[in-house]
């Protein structure tokens, strides 16, 4: 049986709205596809080594937490990209995308240095910003996700990064309104989305284990949360809906 190594990074402090959530469903359709998983813990007391890791899970925190986070991180910045650039794949949600910019500033003005995978920058504020989002996947507009995002956080230079969802209703990534939201880099995955988006979104889930295992058959029954999503999104009035190409 072929073994999938899971690295959860700093959940004891980077799991403000229970997200780590996509991690135990992502176990269990992967056991079901027949896959075992094993799944590494790792904090600031730690060295991250990603040899053998097959996924990388960062979850959202307290901006407080993120820049403790962000102090151990750092020193992994080489071996992280490293590991971006080649197999491993990364799953971050909520403002732990921060960690993959240049920097992000905190309310009372300290800056917290990013790995600089992306060229963009982030800062906290005092006011807080709440959506519900509807999005399709940046390439692949044959099906609708949800979301829900609850941030204090924004981030600036986006404009050179591959978004992640195109957005029918809700918050991009910035302070203004924008058409998108999150991105994507070869192995990484990174929105502000919560949900936990995994747990909301079926399709979503099937795409992204295709991407860790293309050849397992996906030989389980998701019939109730396919109902599920599709009952949230009736909620939305399709007069609300921006417009996809």
């Amino acid at each position: 049986m072929e073994q999938c190594n899971i690295l959860c990074l700093y959940t004891d402090l980077l799991d403000l709205y229970g997200d780590i959530a996509n991690i135990v469903l992502i176990k269990k359709r992967l056991e079901q596809m027949n896959i075992k998983v094993n799944i590494i813990q790792k904090s600031i007391e730690d060295d991250i080594d990603y040899k053998d890791i097959k996924l990388v899970y960062i979850g959202p925190g307290k901006m407080k937490n993120l820049e403790v986070a962000s102090l151990h991180f750092i020193k992994f910045k080489e071996k992280t990209i490293q590991a971006i650039e080649n197999d491993v794949n990364f799953l971050v949600i909520g403002n732990a995308r921060l960690l993959f910019g240049k920097e992000f500033t905190l309310v009372g003005g300290q800056k917290s240095a990013g790995i600089g995978l992306f060229d963009y920058t982030a800062q906290d504020t005092d006011k807080v910003f709440i959506s519900d989002n509807v999005s399709c996947v940046y390439n692949n507009t044959d099906y609708k996700c949800y979301g829900f995002i609850n941030r204090t956080a924004h981030i600036d230079n986006i404009q050179d990064i591959q978004p992640l969802f195109r957005l029918m209703c809700g918050a991009g990534d910035g302070i203004e309104e924008s058409e998108y939201e999150g991105n994507y880099y070869k192995n990484y995955m990174g929105t502000w989305q919560l949900g936990p988006i995994m747990v909301k979104n079926p399709m979503f889930l099937r795409g992204f284990l295709s991407r860790l295992y293309p050849d397992a058959e996906q030989n389980f029954d998701d019939s109730l949360e396919k109902k599920a999503i599709e009952l949230t999104l009736d909620e939305f009035s399709q007069a609300t809906f921006k417009t996809i190409k």
